[in-house]
């Protein structure tokens, strides 16, 4: 008696669609952890969790009367600040080492500097370069003096596609200076 079978019964049809139910649960929990999964492996944008930095208020305080008067000679003006706050940075690896130009905007950004997303430049370079626009030398000189005091310091060439006020191109010679106790 081939092809026989037993007629189906309320409690085989009831199995059967619990059994199947089961099953695209799995592979819709299976599918949803695998999105999930490369999510985190691989992020649409490897600098995303650099956070910009907020802009620091600076106060100054309201001037004081003196309750008497004084010919003492005027207060000597204060050093001007180096400028940090509204500074744009953007940071290039010009090396083989990676994740340099990401460690070094972190570094930046925690200081108050203001960054663009970290980037490479090929072909690599030996010595870092700070470029900068014209109306940032002075900020470009203290990133320079402050960050990379073996980098060159240039205004920025019309070809450098940056949007950055001051663009830094880390070169080899950043990585041994980095690495040195």
């Amino acid at each position: 008696m081939t092809g026989n079978h037993e007629p189906p019964t309320k409690r085989s049809w009831y199995l059967s669609m619990g059994t199947s139910t089961l099953r695209a649960i799995i592979l819709v929990a299976a599918v949803v952890l695998g999105v999930v999964a490369l999510k985190k492996a691989f992020p649409v944008n490897a600098s995303q969790d650099v956070v910009t930095a907020r802009p620091k208020v600076h106060v100054s305080p309201s001037p004081s009367v003196s309750p008497t008067p004084s010919r003492s000679s005027p207060s000597p003006t204060p050093s001007a600040s180096p400028q940090i706050t509204g500074v744009t940075v953007k940071v290039l690896n010009g090396t083989s080492k990676v994740g340099l130009a990401t460690s070094t905007t972190q570094t930046l950004q925690s200081a108050g500097y203001k960054v663009q997303l970290p980037g490479d430049q090929r072909p690599a370079i030996a010595a870092t370069i700070v470029y900068y626009k014209a109306a940032f030398k002075n900020a470009a000189t203290y990133l320079q003096q402050h960050y990379f005091p073996r980098a060159q310091l240039k205004v920025a060439p019309t070809s450098l596609s940056s949007t950055a006020d001051v663009t830094v191109i880390l070169g080899s010679d950043f990585i041994s200076a980095s690495s040195s106790p």
